[in-house]
């Protein structure tokens, strides 16, 4: 049985994790990032690439913002609506005092 990905490319995901890496060290992870690219893991199982921008023509030259391997239990897909456009400046960047959590 092959698995197919259920997240297209392009959309807007959250994702949290948090991973221990032993002796008191840890990553805690809660971003909100697009799914810029399909992997699979050895045995087929769908994976995600994210990253900051969503055009993964970016990523062609710089690496910086990328996180891949994610499997989908760990994303939740944000639904990209009126308000949410509002947190961006003409030029697409981020006005970081308003990006906060989206209500549903």
């Amino acid at each position: 049985m092959v698995l197919e990905h259920n997240i297209p490319v392009g959309t807007l995901v959250e994702v949290k994790y948090d991973t221990w890496h032993s002796h008191g060290a840890c990553s805690k992870v809660h971003a909100r990032l697009w799914v810029i690219w399909h992997t699979k893991d050895c045995d087929g199982t769908p994976l995600y690439t994210l990253g900051e921008s969503r055009d993964p023509a970016v990523y062609d030259y710089i690496s910086h913002g990328l996180v891949g391997g994610l499997p989908e239990k760990w994303l939740t897909v944000v639904e990209v609506d009126d308000r949410l456009r509002s947190l961006e400046w003409d030029d697409g960047e981020r006005d970081d005092a308003r990006c906060g959590p989206v209500k549903a």
